[in-house]
């Protein structure tokens, strides 16, 4: 079978350190304790930003209209700490990060949504960002 790419995270995600790739693979899975649909189809859109598609025929990267803060919310709130920090950190670095700017907007304006209405903390420069996941090796 022959791959047009050899890849299956997208370029852009090339450009950004080991530690914030790491940081969006964690993220893109959903969370194991409860039912979540709204999370669910936002996190498919993240797999759709970050990753070639291998499967079509699947549902890992279903094209689903994106869900409001307030239906993630509601989701949200029944999560762990450990699963919500690997998906607002993702949702940071694909806002920061993202190669096309209308999806580093959507990816961002969920990131602040979620830690600015939900947590009432105050969201972090890209500074602040690149210097909290530098690679701590040389590669």
């Amino acid at each position: 079978m022959e791959t047009r790419n050899s890849k299956v995270i997208l370029d852009w995600m090339g450009n950004i350190s080991w530690k914030q790739q790491s940081v969006i693979i964690s993220g893109l899975r959903g969370p194991d304790n409860h039912y979540s649909p709204h999370l669910k189809r936002l996190v498919r859109w993240m797999r759709r930003a970050t990753q070639n598609n291998a499967d079509p025929d699947h549902s890992y990267m279903q094209n689903d209209d994106l869900p409001t803060l307030e239906e993630i919310e509601h989701e949200v709130v029944f999560c762990t700490i450990h699963y919500v920090s690997h998906l607002i950190n993702a949702l940071e670095i694909i806002g920061f990060k993202h190669s096309d700017k209308a999806m580093a907007k959507i990816a961002y304006d969920y990131y602040s949504g979620i830690v600015t209405e939900f947590f009432h903390l105050h969201t972090e420069k890209e500074e602040e960002l690149d210097k909290r996941l530098r690679d701590k090796v040389n590669h």
